[in-house]
């Protein structure tokens, strides 16, 4: 009996009590809705340069001089629904950002829809050396006055050159003259001088020649007559 009651006991304490079932897992069904991106800003810009200095501005000039300043022009023209607003700007070469100061101030400007806004500015000794060529990028940053969610960018190339330096004929030296003493310079040969006054002279020494030989004939006659 004590053997029989202490089984059933140890039985008892081994019994694990069920746990509750609960509901069974499903797959969801449907398709997520995806978020959606916002839409790129609508807007195109131009870069030009005038190194040619005939008053137009094309992305592609040549300098008649190195080192000279150029003059740069770029539009930003605002196709967007909403007013666009310029957050800062870059113009940059191979070498790091050009400091410039373009009129009006980009900075801060609100484009509105369907406008277009030129801006200028000057570079100084853009034009590389002789016979060189550099180029340079401009890019643009805007937000949507309305949205500040959209934002985005755009930029421009330019591309400056310089002719190479003019070379004319090789300069030749004039002969230096001194008509006085009958010199040229540069190696030459002396020239002999104008006669001017010969006849002159040609008269004095005949009047020279005949006073003595007077004085000689007298001379002679003198002698002859004394006894």
């Amino acid at each position: 009996m004590r053997l029989l009651a202490l089984s059933t006991a140890v039985a008892a304490l081994l019994v694990v009590p069920a746990v509750p079932a609960g509901p069974a897992w499903a797959e969801p069904t449907g398709t997520p809705t995806p978020t959606s991106s916002p839409t790129p800003l609508a807007v195109v810009m131009s870069l030009g340069s005038d190194a040619d200095g005939d008053g137009a501005y094309s992305s592609d000039e040549t300098s008649p001089a190195g080192l000279a300043a150029v003059p740069f022009r770029f539009t930003v023209t605002n196709n967007d629904a909403s007013p666009l607003v310029i957050t800062t700007w870059l113009f940059t070469v191979v070498d790091g950002v050009i400091p410039a100061s373009p009129v009006p101030d980009p900075t801060g400007t609100v484009l509105a829809p369907g406008s277009t806004t030129a801006f200028r500015f000057t570079v100084a000794e853009f034009a590389p050396p002789d016979r060189g060529v550099v180029s340079a990028w401009l890019e643009v940053f805007l937000d949507d006055a309305n949205d500040p969610t959209r934002d985005g960018s755009v930029g421009a190339g330019v591309t400056v050159r310089t002719l190479a330096p003019a070379v004319g004929p090789t300069p030749t030296a004039t002969p230096f003259t001194q008509p006085d003493q009958g010199i040229t310079g540069g190696g030459g040969q002396p020239t002999e001088l104008p006669r001017t006054g010969d006849p002159l002279v040609g008269i004095a020494l005949g009047g020279v020649a005949l006073v003595l030989l007077g004085t000689t004939a007298v001379v002679v006659g003198r002698r002859r007559r004394t006894p």
